[in-house]
């Protein structure tokens, strides 16, 4: 049983992509080359327009500045526990880009049909494969690349909750990141027994 369900999920992985790809490839295509010439309106619902018109956008360098904090912190993490943790720090940079490949497709799929295959088993294989006989990399490179797409899978869906509840943007992207923060802060009193 066990194998039979790591086989469904490799081919849930492999029908997720191929079905993104050719199916909405063309459309995923168009709506990047407008938003890359030009910002334009014309594909934004009534919510979309209604946010546009009373709320500022976050500025995508806020994301930037996100990504380069936290993925600087990943990586001096598993450099400063190199020993117990066991995955160097091109293993980050390899679960950010497995992150940046699937969640597009993912996230297509979780948006139409309601369900999100998971990276879980892609993201074992790898690390198996490529670093044998070390079981804390696999653990830490499956949450660097399996953990990071469900939560930007949640985020989005948080946002468009945001969207139809008329809530600010950057206030929304504020609450994201000082939850994320205090959450952090407790789990790691939690784990040390802070008093």
């Amino acid at each position: 049983m066990f194998a039979i369900s790591y086989g469904i999920g490799f081919a849930t992985l492999t029908a997720a992509l191929s079905h993104v790809f050719l199916f909405n490839g063309v459309y995923i295509l168009k709506l990047w080359r407008q938003t890359a010439s030009k910002p334009q309106d014309n594909y934004l619902d009534i919510h979309g327009r209604l946010m546009k018109a009373n709320y500022e956008a976050v500025p995508q360098w806020w994301f930037h500045i996100i990504l380069v904090v936290v993925t600087a912190l990943a990586i001096l993490t598993c450099e400063g526990f190199g020993k117990q943790l066991q995955l160097p720090y091109w293993g980050i940079f390899l679960a950010i880009a497995m992150a940046f490949v699937f969640t597009l497709p993912i996230g297509v799929i979780l948006a139409t049909a309601n369900q999100a295959p998971g990276l879980n088993i892609i993201t074992e294989m790898v690390t198996g494969y490529m670093m044998p006989g070390k079981p804390l990399a696999n653990v830490v490179f499956k949450i660097y690349g399996y953990i990071s797409i469900t939560q930007a899978l949640t985020f989005l869906s948080d946002f468009k909750l945001g969207l139809y509840m008329k809530i600010p943007p950057k206030a929304m992207f504020v609450a994201q990141v000082k939850s994320t923060f205090f959450n952090s802060l407790s789990l790691h009193c939690m784990s040390t027994t802070c008093t």
